[in-house]
């Protein structure tokens, strides 16, 4: 199965890419350490493939 490229999307993009796909997802968040903050946009940084999942990693910017 072909796994798409999620880094650098938008987290709700790339829902939409694994929803289309049929694949399932966990998030991880990680923050910048002076900030423990969810304002801002949230972008994928970076994505494991997982058995039966995609993991994408998280951030705000």
């Amino acid at each position: 199965m072909n796994n798409p490229d999620l880094v650098g999307l938008t987290l709700e993009g790339a829902k939409a890419e694994l929803t289309k796909i049929n694949r399932s997802v966990r998030i991880v968040e990680t923050f910048a350490p002076k900030e423990n903050t969810t304002i801002g946009e949230c972008r994928v940084v970076k994505q494991t493939i997982i058995e039966d999942y995609i993991e994408l990693t998280v951030s705000y910017f």
